[in-house]
């Protein structure tokens, strides 16, 4: 990671920006089908509005994908986005992240097989719990 801190940089009335940050990063994928793994090389660009060093923006940058992670995770997983439950929506996240954590301490492989052999409907399991609860 690279963090360039120009003086001045001046473009199309943009003036606020302090550091421009490389980030070369280095991808392995493997194609399920049949078992290949390629390795390439991507380089993206972020920008900021203040000077730090490469090793801090290293560090907010691994932070904010590990929450990104977690939420396709959840999302691939519970379906977190599709669901239609509007009662305490901050309630539900935390539920489900509730369930994904007790899933991988008892050791499970796949998520989605688990939910799928203990299949229960937790939207309208947990709306139901709430609803009795007040």
């Amino acid at each position: 990671m690279f963090v360039y801190q120009p003086t001045t940089f001046y473009h199309n009335g943009i003036t606020h920006i302090r550091s421009i940050i490389k980030v070369i990063k280095k991808v392995e994928s493997t194609n399920h089908k049949t078992g290949e793994i390629t390795n390439s090389t991507r380089i993206q660009f972020c920008i900021a509005n203040f000077h730090e060093s490469a090793e801090f923006f290293h560090n907010k940058i691994l932070h904010h994908w590990k929450v990104e992670t977690m939420h396709q995770y959840k999302d691939n997983s519970l379906l977190e986005d599709a669901h239609n439950c509007h009662l305490n929506p901050f309630l539900m996240t935390i539920l489900r992240s509730m369930i994904l954590n007790i899933l991988h301490l008892n050791g499970a492989k796949s998520i989605q097989e688990q939910l799928i052999n203990n299949r229960w409907d937790l939207d309208d399991s947990i709306a139901q719990i709430l609803k009795l609860s007040f």
